[in-house]
């Protein structure tokens, strides 16, 4: 801060004689704007000069001038300097004279006209700090540092403001625009995050300022905390299956995992399929090996994923080299046509008498492997009658390799409609003797349809005949389909018909003249303030036709709170329900009128007053 000195300078004793001109800034030198001089001195062109104190001073007498301000004999040397008056700048201060030494006190000392100007080392016309001027020099050896010189962007403070260039777009040595520039936005140093733009000296996304923790990725601002495409940052994806758990990828719980998998820290993993985690967490499988199914298997030699997980090998194959074999270096049994390896040989167990139904199963004497089970195939196997295909049905024997119906009887073909009871082929189907098997036989009234007995008059399945179905939500009722909800031969229940007059309706008869719950039709359903006339819902406070009670009609006039009303004339209902005329009134054609004074009613409806004539006390009187 600039040193300053405050110098007294007397005012001048003659008439004439100004007061101290020093002191403040000259508002209309705009170099002069920021300036503060010492007192006796005022800025000119931004440097502060002194103020000649004698400057307007008229001395009456002759051979007086002025000197400090003071009308003294010019010949004389009131302060003995050695200096007359006349070339003294102040007589009244030895120290003052034109041999004086200048010195750092914001005075002219030499009379010179100028202050403290042995100080201006670089000639730019502003002083260092001691010369009393603020703003001051704050580079005296260089002429192009001072206060008001342009100050561009280059690491030096070459305006004396204490600040290396604007402070507005300055910023590490370079100009700024702090309105666009997203490493200095709004401020020197402050850098909008990754993604975002500056826009009007704020940092946003699209418009808009992201919420902590979130990020500008694309334009848009994402929850970088928990999305599991940009965790932590944008464009960081977490592996398959993990989260993004505050900004980070990884598990240190189950409910940090997606679908089957779970946490083996840091990551989620299926262990299931996972050859480093197989079953269980930290439980790898061996080189060579793969998870199948939570289990380490060698597919070159494992029997139960032979070549590729979850392929097992037949029974006694071995798996040789990812491939099923039977017995070690044999071809591959074709399961497909039923071969079984048994030894190293592969056979058809389902018709190989020595391996029936499995490897050394061998069938006895006389008899056949037939689908992997011994049988004989004589006239008493019904199983393997003549060859292994055949069975015969039940109630058949096998006579001479052949299924017949009874002994010597006809060979029924084993099907409904074909069944063999007491020596006849009958359909089974329909037989009410037989109905679904043999001596079977239906109760009296009952049918057979489709093997079963069945009461046809109550049958929903089966209505009067078989087959013939009732639709969702009907009964049978004597063999008829019916809705007990609206039949009016069966409401309610099979049987209950309702009267000529009524309807069904919800399974209850009614009639529909009159009730509130199915006015006119079934589920038709006056409100609560109505009532049902004649099968439609009336309001009967309001209804002519059926003013106060059902068939009640008005005629001309009109319902009002269910009483029939004329509301032309009616006092309490004059022109609409409920418009009651006052005490004094009345109504008239639907109006309420003041027959006392009323010109066109006066004394009475209609009884108009004539032209020049005033209603009074209900007679028409001239005016």
């Amino acid at each position: 801060m600039a040193l300053m000195a405050a110098v007294w300078l007397g005012a001048c004793g003659d008439a004439g004689g100004r007061a101290d001109a020093g002191g403040g800034d000259d508002a209309g030198d705009p170099l002069c704007s920021g300036v503060s001089c010492a007192p006796g001195s005022e800025c000119d062109d931004g440097i502060c000069v002194p103020v000649d104190p004698c400057t307007g001073v008229v001395c009456e007498n002759p051979g007086d001038v002025c000197s400090g301000g003071r009308c003294v004999s010019g010949s004389a040397d009131a302060d003995g300097d050695g200096f007359a008056a006349r070339d003294d700048c102040d007589d009244s201060d030895p120290a003052t004279n034109p041999g004086a030494l200048e010195i750092c006190n914001g005075r002219d000392d030499d009379c010179d006209d100028r202050i403290d100007e042995w100080l201006d080392a670089d000639g730019d016309g502003v002083l260092p700090e001691c010369g009393r001027t603020v703003p001051w020099d704050c580079d005296d050896g260089d002429a192009d540092v001072r206060p008001g010189a342009d100050d561009p962007c280059d690491g030096r403070d070459q305006d004396c403001d204490a600040i290396d260039g604007d402070a507005q777009s300055c910023c590490s040595g370079r100009s700024t625009d702090l309105q666009t520039d997203g490493a200095n936005c709004g401020a020197c140093g402050v850098a909008c995050a990754s993604g975002e733009t500056c826009e009007g000296g704020v940092c946003g996304c699209g418009g808009q300022r992201c919420a902590e923790g979130s990020a500008c990725c694309d334009g848009d601002c994402i929850d970088v905390q928990a999305d599991a495409d940009n965790c932590g940052a944008c464009d960081r994806r977490c592996m398959r299956n993990n989260l993004c758990v505050e900004g980070h990828c990884g598990c240190d719980r189950e409910q940090d995992c997606l679908g089957e998998t779970i946490c083996c820290e840091p990551t989620c993993v299926d262990t299931t399929s996972d050859p480093a985690d197989c079953g269980a967490c930290g439980a790898p499988c061996e080189p060579g090996e793969t998870c199948c199914d939570g289990t380490c298997a060698d597919m070159a030699a494992d029997a139960t994923s032979c070549g590729a997980c979850g392929v097992p090998c037949g029974p006694g194959e071995a798996c040789v080299q990812g491939e099923c074999r039977c017995g070690e270096g044999a071809v591959d049994c074709d399961e497909a046509r039923g071969e079984t390896c048994c030894g190293d040989s592969c056979v058809r167990s389902k018709s190989d008498t020595g391996n029936c139904g499995g490897c050394s199963a061998a069938c006895g004497p006389a008899e056949v492997c037939c689908s992997g089970i011994c049988r004989r195939l004589d006239d008493f196997s019904t199983q393997a009658c003549g060859n292994c295909k055949t069975t015969c049905d039940a109630s058949e024997g096998c006579f001479e390799g052949s299924c017949q119906c009874g002994r010597g009887g006809p060979d029924c073909d084993g099907s409904p409609a074909s069944t063999c009871c007491a020596d006849e082929c009958l359909d089974v189907r329909a037989d009410t003797s037989n109905c679904g098997g043999c001596g079977v036989t239906c109760d009296a009234g009952e049918a057979c349809c489709e093997g079963s007995c069945v009461d046809l008059a109550a049958d929903p399945a089966n209505c009067g005949v078989c087959g013939l179905s009732c639709a969702e939500g009907e009964v049978c009722c004597s063999g008829s389909c019916a809705a007990l909800g609206t039949d009016e031969a069966n409401c309610g229940s099979c049987g209950t018909a309702c009267g000529a007059e009524e309807s069904c309706c919800g399974g209850g008869c009614t009639t529909l003249d009159g009730d509130e719950a199915n006015c006119g039709g079934c589920g038709v359903v006056c409100g609560a303030n109505a009532t049902c006339c004649s099968g439609g819902c009336a309001i009967l406070a309001t209804d002519e036709a059926n003013c106060g009670a059902c068939g009640s009609s008005c005629g001309a006039r009109t319902c009002c709170a269910a009483v029939c009303s004329a509301i032309n004339s009616d006092e309490q209902n004059c022109g609409g329900c409920g418009i009651a005329c006052g005490g004094a009134q009345t109504c008239c054609f639907g109006g309420c009128v003041n027959t006392s004074i009323s010109t066109q009613h006066c004394g009475g409806c209609g009884n108009a007053c004539g032209a020049g004539q005033a209603c009074s006390l209900g007679t028409c009187v001239p005016l």
